[in-house]
């Protein structure tokens, strides 16, 4: 009977989370918060929910726990032995919720280590830009100038949007300084945004037509 009721618990739990990930996907969009700090709070919800005492966890223990439970509680089998439909339900849905609760908690935790990995992967990788970083920067404005690039603001004006263009470009590339010898900072880079060091000729190579 205990093999019995653990079978049809975990059978329960597998169908039922079949549908937890649309259901968390509907979390992702309907949340303004990341995908990561959404997962981390329907995890700690997930964990509230989680029988210490039963410890579903450590199956073995668990079987332990219930067969002694059933023994003491008569309430799959009176004392007569008569069975008790209602017990054995009652007693199994409590079975199937707690290993559905540990299935969610691995789904949640697998969510998150992916999109930390994916995050650390990308913080992490940087396209190698080959050239100065006065070249890159005076590029990058040209492509804004001659409208192949939708700028946030008016570089000409707009400072601030000037140094918002130039963090997202220093965070794609790995920019090296004059000497080649380690990367340039984003102050270096970002002052030649705002007063680029290429001379007349050198500008001239980097000319782009108006994009029509």
């Amino acid at each position: 009977m205990l093999e019995k009721i653990f079978l049809e618990a975990e059978n329960e739990a597998a169908e039922l989370l079949i549908e937890y990930p649309e259901t968390v996907n509907i979390e992702f969009d309907c949340s303004v918060d990341d995908k990561v700090t959404v997962a981390t709070r329907l995890l700690y919800g997930e964990n509230e929910k989680y029988d210490k005492i039963t410890n579903i966890r450590n199956i073995e223990k668990a079987k332990i726990y219930y067969l002694n439970h059933f023994v003491r509680t008569n309430e799959i089998y009176d004392k007569e032995m008569n069975f008790n439909s209602d017990g054995y339900n009652a007693q199994k849905r409590r079975i199937m919720e707690q290993i559905l609760v540990v299935k969610k908690v691995e789904y949640l935790n697998n969510i998150i280590e992916e999109y930390q990995d994916s995050n650390e992967t990308n913080n992490n990788e940087k396209i190698d830009w080959l050239g100065q970083p006065s070249q890159l920067a005076y590029l990058i404005l040209q492509l804004i100038e001659k409208k192949y690039i939708e700028s946030p603001g008016n570089r000409q004006q707009d400072r601030k949007s000037q140094r918002k263009i130039a963090r997202l470009i220093y965070d794609c590339f790995s920019i090296k300084d004059l000497k080649g010898e380690k990367e340039t900072t984003f102050d270096n880079f970002y002052k030649e945004f705002y007063s680029n060091s290429l001379t007349s000729a050198a500008q001239e190579r980097f000319r782009i037509k108006e994009n029509i």
